[in-house]
């Protein structure tokens, strides 16, 4: 059997509650957090799916604040073991978090503001 084609709003609207999720994570997991996080922007900026290493690394290119990109090079380096601890504060990574959901929701109210916005011939 066949699994049905799902509207790209709904992979959407299930990556971007992944987000949130991601973002209110409890203590001890958060580089995976801060993975899955980049992995939504780079999906919602690309309309492609990146594995979180190659998410993390487009994030960190992208990204201007030396600070989130200091958390995702702390969480690539735990995902690709060259490290076994998360290096990053708590409310360091509380802040990476809340930008990122800022970037995923800009993106999504950006896209909603021109698809209500008329085309004028």
């Amino acid at each position: 059997m066949l699994l049905p084609i799902v509207p790209s709003s709904h992979v959407e609207d299930s990556l971007r509650n992944d987000a949130g999720d991601s973002a209110s994570i409890e203590q001890g997991f958060e580089a995976m957090a801060a993975l899955t996080l980049a992995r939504v922007w780079s999906y919602c900026e690309l309309s492609v799916f990146l594995s979180k290493s190659e998410a993390a690394k487009w994030a960190i290119k992208q990204l201007s604040g030396k600070s989130e990109r200091e958390v995702l090079k702390a969480a690539l380096a735990v995902f690709e073991e060259e490290s076994e601890t998360f290096a990053v504060e708590q409310e360091e990574f509380r802040a990476f978090a809340s930008s990122m959901l800022h970037r995923i929701e800009g993106k999504k109210a950006a896209e909603a503001a021109k698809a209500a916005t008329p085309l004028h011939a």
